[in-house]
């Protein structure tokens, strides 16, 4: 093996490394050791649970033999980081990750010239101990499968996975009690595809409610995609006892982020000629905007209407699609007779139906083979690299107290891989979501464009108000020249490049910072020591 090149491409998957051997020196730490400052050389004898390696990669030149090594490695220390294997050859370890923690995506090996990957994306859906999210939060994946303590119970929107949404009241209610029976101490119920709901929540309480009184507090958790769910709870449960919720513990785990991550990981490690985080162009673009919208919701139907009326759509690249017949002009609404929508608004909803509508779908990269593109796909990048700024329509605008044409609405502020998309290519982006979306993106470590884009709407709370607060901005960014927004990339290069970097490297994801591990043996020292209150 040429060590001197599996050092080179060991770089490419991270900043700090850690090499682990059966003991002695090993020919690829010296190397490693060389190129960068951030090397450690462990040996498998030393490391125990208490070890703690701080860098996110780490790197297997031989098969591991310490048995009580394999087992720390199994459960704890790895499932977070990157795993790069040098030599496979009748490596039980390897093998079982393989085979075993099938969703996890960023172990690789060493073939020819390169590393590559034998991970595929395949999942065993069960009817209730869901695998459903450990599709992007790796440390509850282990956690569920090496610990018979913790059990899960999907929680979600999809109908399509068993007991989803707890349709299944009584089977679900069956099946956790079978588990405490069989000696587990914790229901994990995860409710992370989408925003916080009332409905699958009081379904949630209902279930724990039936096991108040056999159960200590702390046993039960809902993770959710909804980062202000202190507050929506607040207002949800505002007339219900405090104790109605100390049953339940709830964890903010931002989904879409660790799907974004996974998809800055395969493109970083791509075959192919399109790659992500080049150096910036700093030549004139064709278009000023890019404006991607898949369902027809309304905030995304005024936005695209108000590019028109506006003259703005051959200024920048659109698409709207209506992939479901939502928008049947029977069951269009009395616009006018709405009291309290600003007369700006109404007029923009009266465009879309007389000059928009009849020209749906205004299509792009989402076709029969790719209905939701979550993903990031060639031409993608062109649209980005054409333009200068993205639109983002986040999936919910609108509060539950918005009643107009069946629009999905909620109080909770959630981000969908809709935000990720401009910070994966290292786009400048203005958001149409909930009031305070872009606070909470900074809570979890990025870096927004103000002063370059005015985003004194994030802090306006009237729906419509915030709404032509953004437009108005859209207006401004597109009178911007190509030597204006040049400058402007320049400097805001340092801030694209830290978003980037945000998703793509750190491997202790964000989810508040919660250490999963941790957490749970804090609560099972509690619970031994009788201390049921403690949170």
């Amino acid at each position: 093996m040429n060590i001197q090149n599996i050092a080179k491409e060991c770089l490419k998957f991270g900043s700090g490394f850690c090499v682990i051997s059966n003991g002695g020196d090993h020919p690829l730490y010296d190397e490693l050791a060389r190129l960068s400052d951030n090397v450690l050389l462990l040996f498998a004898a030393h490391i125990t649970a208490d070890v703690d390696i701080k860098y996110d990669v780490i790197i297997f030149p031989e098969p591991i033999s310490d048995k009580n090594a394999l087992e720390v490695l199994n459960i704890e220390l790895v499932y977070s980081r990157t795993m790069l294997f040098i030599d496979t050859t009748h490596d039980n370890f390897y093998n079982n990750i393989i085979k075993t923690n099938r969703l996890f995506n960023d172990v690789w090996r060493w073939g020819n010239d390169n590393f590559i990957t034998d991970k595929t994306n395949g999942t065993d859906m069960q009817p209730i101990d869901a695998d459903k999210f450990t599709t992007c939060i790796p440390e509850i994946d282990v956690l569920l499968r090496k610990n018979t303590i913790c059990k899960a119970v999907y929680a979600g929107p999809n109908k399509n996975i068993g007991s989803a949404a707890l349709e299944k009241f009584i089977e679900v209610f069956k099946y956790i009690k079978e588990q405490f029976t069989n000696g587990a101490s914790f229901i994990m119920f995860y409710d992370g595809d989408e925003a916080m709901d009332s409905s699958r929540v009081y379904k949630v309480l209902r279930l724990v409610k039936k096991f108040e009184s056999i159960t200590p507090n702390k046993t039960f958790f809902l993770l959710t995609s909804s980062l202000n769910y202190r507050e929506q709870l607040s207002k949800l449960f505002s007339n219900f006892e405090q104790s109605y919720l100390d049953c339940l513990d709830v964890w903010p785990v931002p989904r879409f982020e660790l799907v974004a991550r996974e998809n800055v990981q395969k493109l970083l490690h791509t075959t192919s000629d399109v790659k992500v985080g080049n150096e910036y162009d700093y030549t004139p673009k064709p278009k000023k905007f890019l404006c991607y919208n898949r369902m027809p919701r309304s905030v995304r139907r005024l936005i695209v209407s108000y590019l028109y009326k506006n003259n703005l759509q051959d200024q920048g690249i659109i698409s709207l699609y209506d992939p479901d017949n939502l928008l049947d002009k029977s069951k269009r609404s009395n616009i006018d007779s709405l009291q309290n929508m600003h007369d700006d608004i109404k007029n923009l909803h009266h465009y879309f139906w007389n000059n928009i509508h009849n020209q749906l779908p205004i299509q792009l990269s989402c076709t029969n083979k790719r209905p939701n593109p979550v993903d990031v796909i060639q031409q993608d990048f062109t649209d980005f690299s054409e333009t200068y700024f993205s639109i983002v329509n986040e999936t919910y605008f609108y509060p539950t107290s918005y009643n107009f044409e069946g629009e999905m609405t909620t109080d909770a502020v959630f981000l969908s891989e809709k935000i990720f998309k401009p910070i994966i290519m290292k786009h400048p982006f203005i958001v149409a979501g909930r009031p305070g979306l872009l606070r909470y993106l900074k809570e979890l470590g990025y870096q927004t464009m103000h002063p370059f884009i005015n985003e004194d709407y994030d802090l306006e709370e009237d729906d419509d108000k915030r709404l032509l607060m953004i437009l108005q901005e859209i207006s401004r960014l597109c009178e911007l020249t190509d030597e204006q927004w040049i400058n402007i990339y320049k400097d805001l290069a340092p801030r694209l490049d830290h978003n980037f970097e945000m998703l793509a490297r750190p491997r202790n994801i964000r989810l508040k910072r919660i250490n999963f591990f941790k957490k749970f043996r804090d609560f099972q020292l509690d619970s031994l020591s009788g201390n049921n209150d403690a949170r």
